[in-house]
């Protein structure tokens, strides 16, 4: 994997459709400096501009971070920066908040594991 690290797979049509190969590189080509990514489980009617694969209320999205700090979404060329993460231990919903043009919200599923790598590497 040329840059990626941090990849957690949540879906077993990733490997069917070799979505995550094809993901790694296309950004590869995009940012040959690196890259670090996950994929989240986004609420669908929040994702519903989101590149990603659905799965039934959710679409699972990956989110990359680039060295200078921006994230972006799989598919999308906008660079957003990290707000807020607000993660509640038992909520079936954890939101996360950009700034891009605008404020962008997304309600995602996340466990503590998780909660705790995205604190400490986006904000």
């Amino acid at each position: 994997m040329i840059g990626a690290v941090g990849f957690f797979v949540t879906n077993q049509r990733d490997a069917r459709q070799d979505r995550q190969q094809v993901f790694e590189a296309a950004e590869s080509a995009r940012f040959p400096q690196g890259f670090r990514y996950i994929a989240l489980n986004v609420k669908r009617e929040d994702a519903h501009r989101l590149r990603g694969v659905a799965q039934g209320p959710v679409k699972n999205v990956y989110f990359v971070r680039l060295p200078d700090g921006s994230i972006h979404t799989e598919g999308s060329r906008k660079r957003m920066t990290p707000v807020q993460i607000t993660f509640v231990p038992g909520q079936a919903w954890s939101v996360l908040i950009f700034q891009g043009q605008q404020l962008l919200r997304y309600r995602v599923q996340l466990d503590q594991t998780t909660y705790r790598a995205l604190l400490t590497a986006w904000f």
